[in-house]
Order: structure tokens, then sequence, then C-alpha cells
């Protein structure tokens, strides 16, 4: 299990630096050949599928990763069996919102694409058991390979279409592209071939487990995208553009790491549960160890280089993201070990207190970001809606602390330094451009980034090696 667990962190980070690195590509292209218009048009068709997607999650993937059933046939096919019934109502419900998201959003190009990013819904639904076995048993080289070709196939859809039509239905055809290609993949993958099936005592174990799941879901779409669905009201589409190329950016940390702790952390975890439960707690505080320096190195390489990123690379257009980003990845930090954490519950089948956490984190996300909204506007929003995240945290945390696992102490002292690190050497370049005579500071924050980063790095680099020589 340890070999099988180093190989396939491996492989998953990997696969997700591919796959991330071929979206940021893609994206620097896109945004010279469409409008920022296009781009917030886009975020919000993808905030509404995300939203449909996430408040009728059934945990399906996860029953067949967490049960002891989970490679029983006749428990495959009554999952494959929901799953589809589900792509297929998620897609009706995605044509009934259609018009009503258009009217709240005031973009009537709604009403035609969100029935066709529905599409991909479709597809998933079709998705074999088979590719939810390959996360069981930790084949996640074979994961990366289905995930990498599917994100390079949609880079390649959206460029040309883009290149030709330049029109938001480019980053709409990408993402159902990004669904439908693992489903062909899929068919050169030996293993169970799903029927459809309904097994009564499979059902009610994959639909009560599912159930937390479900409200658990639901509540973190309103929490995680409520920037995006008050912003959608209080600011122009443009605006909205901008914001979504920030938050591209400053989840990247989840966009690596979020698939990696699903790939790994999780099933390794569930492998303790069901085998020796006493082992559950260190693995559990070795697993967050090694990701904590991970985080901590590429969460700053964010702060520190955000506006660079977007004032050189970008048109100016698009300039603002950078201090969008820097203020987005402090929800990114919480929000990401709030989802990376809560995987030591669900090793256990403890799916509830997700639901409680994700509850308080929306209440917090609410007041806070409309608050901060009214007092300082857009910004005020942001930083808002971050703090929600941290409570979120919070809540999670005090579970995990009542199972026996708690993440207090490890997780401040890598905050912490983030939030010294991240905002003194954010600050050092806009304050000392002037004394060197610069009109811009953008060049002169790649130099000082580094020279936070490289002591950050070898500190990195020393835990993460450490917790990689136990045995």
């Amino acid at each position: 299990m340890r070999s099988k667990t180093v190989r396939g962190t491996f492989y998953s980070i990997v696969g997700q630096g591919l796959k991330n690195i071929l979206r940021l590509g893609s994206n620097v292209i896109l945004a010279r050949l469409l409008t920022r218009d296009d781009f917030g048009v886009s975020l919000l068709v993808n905030t509404v599928m995300i939203g449909l997607e996430m408040i009728s999650d059934l945990g399906i993937e996860t029953s067949i990763i967490q049960s002891k059933r989970g490679e029983e046939p006749t428990f495959l096919d009554t999952a494959y069996s929901i799953q589809f019934v589900r792509g297929v109502l998620l897609f009706l419900l995605a044509c009934l919102a259609a018009w009503p998201a258009a009217w709240y959003f005031k973009a009537p190009e709604l009403t035609s694409l969100i029935p066709l990013a529905a599409t991909g819904t479709l597809f998933r639904g079709l998705w074999p058991t088979k590719l939810h076995l390959l996360r069981r048993h930790l084949e996640v080289k074979k994961l990366m390979i289905i995930t990498v070709g599917a994100q390079a196939l949609s880079v390649v859809v959206m460029a040309v279409h883009a290149y030709i039509y330049r029109s938001v239905w480019a980053l709409v055809l990408g993402s159902v592209t990004v669904l439908a290609t693992p489903l062909l993949i899929s068919a050169f993958i030996p293993g169970h071939r799903n029927r459809f099936k309904w097994e009564a005592t499979a059902a009610k174990e994959l639909l009560s487990f599912g159930q937390w799941i479900f409200v658990s879901t639901l509540i973190t779409f309103l929490a995680d995208r409520f920037a995006v669905l008050a912003s959608g009201r209080l600011v122009d589409t443009g605006t909205l553009g901008v914001f979504g190329m920030a938050t591209m950016l400053s989840t990247l940390p989840t966009a690596v790491g979020g698939p990696a702790v699903n790939a790994v952390i999780l099933p390794a975890l569930s492998e303790a549960a069901r085998t020796d439960r006493s082992k559950l707690a260190d693995g559990f505080h070795r697993a967050r160890a090694v990701v904590l320096p991970l985080l901590l190195f590429v969460t700053l390489g964010l702060v520190l280089w955000a506006p660079a990123f977007f004032g050189l690379v970008y048109k100016p257009e698009f300039r603002d993201a950078g201090w969008m980003t820097q203020l987005a990845i402090i929800g990114t930090w919480f929000g990401y070990q709030h989802d990376a954490w809560s995987r030591g519950l669900l090793a256990v089948g403890i799916s509830r207190p997700l639901a409680v956490a994700n509850a308080i984190k929306l209440v917090f996300t609410v007041v806070l970001a409309l608050g901060g909204f009214y007092l300082f506007e857009f910004p005020g929003l942001i930083l808002g809606s971050c703090l929600g995240a941290a409570s979120g945290y919070l809540a999670i945390s005090y579970a995990l602390a009542k199972a026996g696992m708690s993440p207090f102490k490890l997780d401040a002292k890598f905050g912490l330094l983030a939030l010294v690190l991240g905002g003194v050497g954010s600050q050092v370049p806009i304050h000392l451009a002037p004394l060197l005579g610069l009109d811009d500071y953008l060049w002169l924050s790649i130099v000082t980034g580094l020279v936070f980063l490289i002591p950050a790095g070898l500190f990195s680099a020393k835990r993460l090696k450490a917790q990689l020589k136990k045995k």
C-alpha cells in the first residue's frame, strides 16, 4: 500500500500538473482570441453546470472506493444505473434552468449555451464503473493518461473553434469534450462491462452514503460559488471574466492537489480503515505532512508572481486579475485543507459533519461577502468569501479532532508561515520600485519573488524529504 500510495501520488501530481499546464496555456491563447465578456459568460455557464452537478452529487465514486462491496458486479451495475439516471435528469434540469439563469444573470446567451454544456452530463452518466475502480486500486497512471488526453483534445477543440469563429462557444465545447473523451477511452480499458441492474441492498447503501454528500455538496456549491453568483448581478460580465481568470490561477493548488487527494489519500485511508483502524490517524497526519509543504510552496509562488503573470503575459484588460488572485488565494488555502482533510472522515464512512461544516461556511460566506461588497465593493466581496472559507475549515477541523485526527497544530505553523512570507513578499516590490526609479513593479516582483521562494522551497523540500524517508 505504501508503494502504491507513493507511485499514485507521483502520477497524480504529474498528471494534474500536465493537465493544468495545458489548461493555463490554452487560456493564454484564448485570451488573445476572445474578450473579457466571453470569459465572463463562460464562467456563468460553468457555474450553473457545476451547481447542478454538485446539488445532485450522490457520491457514487466515493461509495465504490470506500465500500467493502466495491468489487462486486451487482453493486457496480447498480451504481452505474443510478449514475446514468442522474445524468439524464441532470441534462433535463439544465435545459429547464437555462432561461431562469439567463434572466438572473442578464445574459441571454445562456439559453443556448447551458443546454450545450449539459450534453457533457449525458456522457459522464455513461462512464463505466471500471474508471472508478482505477481509483480504488490506485491505478493513477492510467487515470493520468485519460485525464491528460481529455484535456489535450479539449485544448485543440477550443483553439480551433476560437480561431475560426471568435465565439464563447469555443469555451463551452471544450468543457463538453473533457467529459466525452473518458467515455471513448474507457472502451479500450479491460474490466467489468456494466449492465443496467438494480439491487435494493446495493442501492440502499449507495443512496444512504450519498445522502449527506448530497446535502454537503449542495451547500458547498453555494458557499464556494457565492462570489460568482453574487457578482453576476453586481458587476458586469467583463469584470466577471477577469475574476474568472484570477479564480483559475488561485485555485491551481486545488486543481493539482485535489485530484491527488481523491486518487491517493482517500483510497489509502479507506484501506487503512478497512484493515487496521489503529493506523488511520497516523496515516492521516503523515499525508498532511506531505501535502502542506507542497501547498505552501505553490501558494507563495502564486501570491508573489500573479501580478507579473497577468500584467506581462495577458492583454492589459486582464491585468486586474493579478491582485484578484492574491486575495482569492486566501480562500484557496483554507478551502483546500477543508476538502482534503475531510477525506479523513469519508475514509471511515462519516459524511454528516461535512454538511454541517459546509453549512457554517455558507452562512459566514454570504454575510461576510455581502458585507464586504457594501464596505469595500468587489475586493471586499472576494475577501469576505475567503473568510467564509476559513470558517468552514475550522468547523471540519473540529470534527476531525473529535474523531482523533486533529489537524490544528501543524496547519497553524504552515498557515502563519504562508501569511508572513506572502504578505511581506507581495508588498516589497510595490514599495521598492519607486525607490529604484521604476515606473512599474512587475519585473521587479519576479526577482523579489525568487528571494522569498528559494528559501521557502528549500524548507518545503526538507520537510517533504523527511516525511518520505519515514517507514
